[in-house]
């Protein structure tokens, strides 16, 4: 079967990213291609086009790709897979991580879109376990989240329900994109909040974040490990490269001539959680040894 496909034309994917290349990410994916016999450059070609964190620019990034025109699309997240979905009806489209791909509206009966969830409905409860055994005492906590998103909406609402259920007061934060996080999180330590849960965005810098919710003097909990990675105390969620590397799975098959339609919602393969202690530290805040030994990775 290699054999075969080293001898026919290559296979062309496109690669659509809203933030800035991720190495890390795409070398998983690309490793992922080559468990399943995908040579870049032999047997398929990878046309990688990144929006950098500029929404606006999807449209045009789909219509180029649609235009070339690729086999197959691979993304992540909502706002890149409705893009592409209003640029193409027949070209299939993995979509690598998102959330509730039937709810926010990416899969459908007989469409063109395979994708794997990834924060599934009960995400929100497990972070906020975690995030009650990092602050205990935990009593009132803010919720961030990007209103424009569709995911972010949804996520925003299953942690508020998770909060309440825990008997926690919410304060809900609202944005309406990454522009209006400084003012949004300004002040919000002498509102009564105790903890920040950040409901995860394509859109928001990772970077900025970090230095947002550090300046606060608040406790931050993401949905992936970069927010960790870049000053948030304490990260837990899907571990991402597992989910680059699964999803070639699904353009393999498709390439392979299986229609998106037939291809499960799928899972995340395992959830990982990363502790920032140098911003705990800077906060005054001690992790609690059993939190710290179910760690994987503690940053520094």
């Amino acid at each position: 079967m290699v054999e075969a496909q080293q001898t026919a034309q290559p296979k062309r994917i496109g690669l659509v990213r809203l933030g800035f290349p991720a190495s890390d990410r795409e070398a998983e994916f690309r490793e992922g291609l080559r468990e399943h016999g995908w040579i870049e450059g032999k047997n398929v070609l990878i046309e990688s086009r990144y929006a950098e964190e500029n929404p606006a620019r999807l449209p045009e990034i789909a219509a180029d790709l649609v235009g070339l025109p690729v086999d197959v699309l691979v993304t992540a997240a909502v706002p890149p897979t409705l893009a592409l979905k209003q640029a193409t009806h027949t070209i299939p489209i993995v979509v690598v991580a998102a959330t509730d791909p039937v709810s926010t509206g990416l899969v459908t009966p007989g469409g063109n879109v395979a994708a794997f969830d990834g924060l599934p409905a009960d995400a929100a409860s497990r972070q906020l376990e975690v995030l009650r055994e990092v602050v205990p005492g935990l009593s009132r906590l803010a919720i961030v989240w990007n209103g424009a998103n569709l995911a972010g909406q949804l996520n925003a609402r299953r942690a508020r329900d998770a909060a309440q259920a825990a008997g926690l007061s919410v304060m809900p934060i609202e944005v309406q994109g990454p522009g209006q996080l400084d003012a949004a999180l300004a002040g919000l330590r002498d509102k009564g909040a105790q903890a920040i849960f950040l409901v995860t965005d394509p859109s928001f810098n990772r970077k900025q974040v970090g230095e947002l919710t550090t300046a606060t003097g608040l406790p931050t909990i993401g949905q992936e490990r970069e927010w960790a990675d870049s000053g948030c105390v304490v990260a837990y969620g899907a571990d991402m490269l597992r989910m680059w590397r699964a999803s070639a799975s699904y353009v393999d098959r498709i390439l392979k001539g299986t229609r998106p339609a037939d291809l499960p919602i799928g899972a995340p393969p395992r959830f990982e959680l990363v502790i920032n202690a140098g911003t705990a530290k800077a906060l005054g805040l001690t992790i609690p040894p059993s939190v710290l030994k179910r760690a994987d990775a503690v940053v520094p």
